[in-house]
């Protein structure tokens, strides 16, 4: 998998998702998680996963099990999908559907996509439904409450493009000539090495007026019309390589009046006028690495590279009618550098242990907290800005500062081993991806008045869920080195959660093993863990 600056951007991600703990309370202060139930299988547990309706789906070797999160019941099973890999269970973010792909065909060479409410288990549709003889993935457009759909056509086994409404998998177009040139496939699960390949892991297409713009294959930026699936433009956009999430590159964003979107690629970022395609800029950007981070600003657009094995990190911010630098040059002391946030005109983020604030309009740049020393040799990957501060986190570290610098709180928990620590950083990589696609679910929804669209998809169970998302937003949680426990088990690994405003230790729980397989529900405040072959627990966490 390439590089490209993903260790930054990976990192800015997971420090939201499986961050951090406390040294603010000592450990046996904080209360344990208590055990709500558990559920017992008759074969062997071949994974879990927590779909974003909140339902457990598990799959053994037996068939493929939902468990209501209240009470851990089968809510409902499905017999003939047994020992389905990892790779081919698919969550729709933002929704309750998922897609569960299997084998079929001779000797099992076709993949047919199956797109599943997780709720009630029901089938909506299949790519067989639709014309296709095999598929290779889907990627999610909210704003259409479609799937594009990637495979071969029936009969003619040609590489086609179909778009289908979710709910009934009815085929809204399909074109034989969209994709001529085959979209980037991308490892499901980049950790193992058989993992199957699909389109999830490009940039997410961004719906504008009566179309979206992908950027799936060689041909480049194109905006298709979202009615009959013709081509209303191609950029003449000049690239080396296919900017994917999975390769680390920022997200596309549109301009506030949707006319420009800043497409990220190699080493530069092109402006693209939306309504024709067009190149906004004479001259592509000269970077010092590839785009990880960037962001529209009345000043600029606000660009942050990686470095990596690409080039050198930085910040920089572009005029928005030319790309030329409106600095005079970039920010370079970015040793270590945390993601960024924008605040009254300026620049936010920690970099070679000082937090920096940096006026957007000439560089100038102000040391707000120095000498910053976050344990276990860590540096802090993302920095959020708070009611009440700027929150620095690492894997294993949480500090909060309030605006003149001072630091409020600083939390600590020891990894619970080199071995383990590595196995989650690389797990990380793909919950970086995947939680970066249900942000940016969530997010496009709220931008866009889509949350009204949950509700329309049949199940208040969504609504509830997404009303409930910010408040979430205010814990982490982290897995640490925990002994003990109401088991008495004296394992190294257990996780702690915190509050984000006041860095105390809510809750705790020891896991009873070295490397715990766990999925963390925080809307419900569930803690789902496999606590052997056959058996899960599920804590009030």
């Amino acid at each position: 998998m390439k590089n490209m600056g993903i260790a930054w951007a990976i990192i800015g991600l997971v420090a939201g998702i499986i961050t951090i703990t406390s040294t603010l309370q000592a450990e046996e202060e904080t209360p344990y998680a208590q055990e709500l139930w558990t559920k017992t299988f008759d074969k062997d547990i071949v994974w879990q996963q927590l779909t974003d309706a909140g339902y457990l789906m598990v799959c053994t070797d037996e068939g493929l099990y939902s468990l209501d999160p209240a009470t851990g019941n089968v809510a409902w099973k499905m017999e003939d999908i047994k020992k389905l890999p990892e790779d081919f269970f698919e969550i729709l973010s933002g929704t309750q559907f998922a897609v569960i792909s299997k084998k079929s065909g001779p000797l099992g060479v076709n993949t047919e996509t199956v797109v599943i409410d997780a709720i009630d288990g029901k089938i909506l549709w299949t790519s067989k439904d639709i014309g296709l003889a095999s598929s290779s993935g889907q990627l999610f457009i909210p704003e259409l409450s479609a799937l594009l759909i990637y495979g071969l056509k029936e009969k003619t086994m040609k590489p086609t493009g179909v778009l289908a409404e979710l709910m009934t998998g009815k085929v809204i177009w399909a074109s034989e000539t969209l994709f001529k040139k085959s979209p980037e496939l991308y490892p499901l699960r980049p950790a193992k090495k058989s993992s199957r390949l699909a389109i999830s892991g490009n940039q997410m297409p961004v719906f504008h007026k009566d179309g979206f713009i992908e950027f799936l294959t060689k041909n480049g930026p194109r905006k298709i019309n979202s009615t009959s699936g013709e081509v209303i433009w191609t950029s003449p956009l000049k690239f080396k390589g296919i900017p994917g999430l999975r390769y680390g590159y920022a997200p596309f964003i549109l301009s506030q009046d949707g006319q420009v979107i800043y497409v990220p690629y190699d080493n530069t970022v092109a402006a693209i006028n939306t309504n024709d395609g067009s190149l906004l800029w004479a001259k592509p950007p000269k970077l010092l690495s590839p785009v990880v981070q960037m962001t529209v600003t009345p000043q600029g657009l606000v660009v942050r590279g990686g470095g990596g094995e690409k080039g050198k990190p930085y910040i920089n911010i572009l005029n928005l009618q030319t790309g030329e630098s409106v600095w005079k040059k970039p920010f370079r002391d970015m040793d270590g550098a945390s993601s960024f946030a924008v605040k009254d005109d300026k620049i936010i983020l920690y970099a070679d242990g000082s937090i920096f604030q940096i006026n957007l309009a000439d560089a100038e740049a102000v040391e707000r907290a120095k000498k910053i020393k976050f344990d276990g040799n860590e540096s802090p990957g993302s920095l959020e800005l708070r009611d009440n501060g700027f929150l620095l986190a690492s894997q294993q570290n949480l500090a909060l500062y309030d605006g003149g610098g001072a630091q409020i709180y600083h939390n600590y928990h020891k990894a619970p081993g080199a071995s383990l620590f590595a196995k989650i950083a690389t797990t990380a990589a793909m919950a970086g991806v995947n939680a970066m696609s249900a942000a940016s679910a969530y997010s496009r929804a709220a931008e866009t008045g889509m949350s009204q669209k949950y509700e329309i998809y049949g199940n208040p169970t969504m609504s509830k869920r997404f009303k409930a998302s910010a408040q979430a937003d205010n814990y982490v949680t982290i897995l640490c080195n925990i002994e003990g426990g109401s088991s008495g088990s004296k394992a190294n690994a257990g996780l702690v959660k915190i509050d984000k405003t006041t860095g105390k230790d809510l809750r705790r729980v020891a896991l009873g093993t070295k490397e715990p397989t766990y999925e963390l529900d925080g809307i419900e405040n569930r803690l789902f863990f496999m606590k052997d072959d056959r058996t899960i627990v599920c804590y009030d966490f």
